[in-house]
């Protein structure tokens, strides 16, 4: 990536700005964290699905984008060669010179868009979403400041994945601030990062208060070896103990660890649970379904086993469980 001074601090500014701000700002700032970094012009933050050779965007943040050029580009999206780049490279960071991939006779309407914007370079980035077909995207634009070198690229596509993680982290408490169904994230959920060796490059201190109450001791700066093992044996792995579960992911070089007090359905099998889980959020049958690419009837079959194991008939009592840290219920 870059520096892993530099690395640690922004993606410690990240996953805090996440947590503390509301969506719109947090997007400002995460940008802004990067300026220094790949010094860009504008840039355009979206989330939408995969529609053939186009994205049909669902929300696009704006970054010193002047809202009409959003539109202009949405009556050419079906043509485009930025976006047909960056849909056959996902997962990737891609580079565009514009006057150079739109040099034929026929991209002269794409030239004078792009010189009517000043969008002259582009680092650009699709990045899958847990939905099949659904992306984000991260386009970032130079005027006047040369092209981007490869060194730039690579440290753009380090960086993307955490981005969409933490946007992730970011709606889900923007969500969850005025529900009253599924209160967890923000209140008992805590977020470190850390190596492939287990060491932290940074956690939250609420995280550390989770920790112990699973280990009374642990060394920091690293982490306890149950946890350190589960990192080494997957890059996604979910951690139940007696008092915690601890989610970890992989994200470019490092693992993000989401960790929270168990609930009552924490104590029923994985795959019951988590189907439970979203549930008790709110979703259907169908969205759950479609989330986990399971069959609907399976999900009816594993809600009414979690009822029986409950000893509960609704769905309300369900979110209820989920809210109830176990062993204080």
């Amino acid at each position: 990536m870059h520096d892993t001074a530099t690395s640690a601090t922004l993606l410690l500014a990240l996953y805090r700005a996440a947590r503390e701000l509301p969506t719109q700002a947090f997007q400002d700032h995460a940008l802004r964290l990067i300026k220094p970094l790949l010094r860009f012009d504008t840039a355009i933050w979206g989330v939408g699905t995969r529609d053939g050779k186009t994205i049909k965007a669902r929300a696009a943040h704006l970054h010193e984008v002047d809202p009409v050029a959003l539109t202009e580009w949405k009556a050419i999206n079906g043509r485009d060669k930025v976006t047909q780049l960056g849909l056959g490279n996902v997962g990737r960071t891609v580079h565009a010179h514009i006057p150079t991939l739109y040099a034929e006779s026929a991209d002269a309407e794409y030239r004078a868009y792009a010189a009517r914007w000043k969008r002259r370079d582009m680092l650009g980035t699709a990045m899958s979403e847990s939905t099949p077909g659904d992306l984000q995207w991260v386009s970032l634009y130079r005027h006047d400041a040369g092209l981007y070198t490869d060194h730039e690229r690579l440290v753009c596509e380090s960086l993307m994945p955490h981005f969409a993680e933490a946007l992730r982290i970011n709606q889900t408490i923007e969500q969850s601030r005025d529900a009253t169904v599924a209160q967890v994230v923000g209140e008992r959920r805590c977020l470190a990062l850390a190596d492939a060796d287990g060491r932290l490059r940074f956690a939250h201190d609420d995280f550390l208060l989770l920790l112990r109450l699973e280990w009374t001791e642990i060394d920091e700066p690293r982490l306890p070896e149950p946890l350190v093992a589960a990192i080494a044996e997957h890059r996604t792995a979910t951690f139940v103990g007696n008092a915690i579960k601890v989610r970890i992911r992989y994200s470019a070089d490092l693992y993000l660890l989401d960790a929270e007090q168990k609930t009552l359905i924490d104590s029923l099998p994985p795959r019951r649970a988590r189907i439970a889980a979203l549930f008790a959020e709110g979703l259907s049958h169908k969205e759950i379904a479609r989330r986990l690419r399971i069959a609907p009837p399976t999900v009816r079959n594993q809600i009414a086993a979690a009822y029986r194991d409950l000893g509960i008939s609704s769905r309300t009592q369900l979110a209820s469980l989920k809210r109830a840290v176990q062993g204080n219920a």
